[in-house]
């Protein structure tokens, strides 16, 4: 089943295995103090939502410990895991970048702790120091092209 690849595919290259503190490695001292005092801690329990589909995007989250389902309810009300995502990766940033609405709902599998970088601190970020935002951008770009990477591999699979 595609679903059960591109789960498996993106368990190895998106989540599974990765680390927070690895995650930290890709921001220099200075960057990353900047960007640790625009981060916002939250604990979530097993099976608390972190956002909904359609929900307007205001924040972005980094996830330090814990897992979340990335899923979409479909019309006839069944849900489709879409993906699973832990430690070292980020949920959230397709829609704060596209200034869309959220395209998926997003659950804790296990207690979970995230990191909140809402927009408006994002933009502060920008003004006040560019090279830490640099360095955020360059790392979400790399979190996406990883991911886009693996859907090309799952769907090739598939046909």
């Amino acid at each position: 089943m595609v679903e059960d690849q591109l789960l498996t595919a993106n368990s190895r290259a998106t989540g599974h295995g990765y680390d927070f503190h690895a995650m930290l490695a890709h921001f220099t001292a200075s960057a990353l103090s900047t960007l640790l005092a625009c981060l916002e801690v939250h604990d979530l329990l097993a099976g608390q939502v972190l956002f909904l589909r359609g929900e307007q995007a205001d924040a972005l989250y980094f996830i330090e410990r814990g897992r979340v389902e990335v899923s979409f309810a479909l019309d006839d009300g069944r849900s489709v895991r879409l993906r699973s995502f832990g430690p070292g990766t980020v949920v959230g940033e397709m829609a704060v970048y596209t200034l869309q609405q959220r395209s998926a709902d997003v659950i804790a599998e296990t207690p979970t702790r995230v990191r909140r970088l809402s927009t408006t601190p994002l933009m502060g970020l920008e003004q006040q120091d560019p090279a830490a935002a640099q360095q955020s951008h360059r790392f979400l770009v790399k979190i996406i092209a990883a991911r886009l990477a693996v859907v090309d591999e799952a769907l090739r699979a598939a046909l």
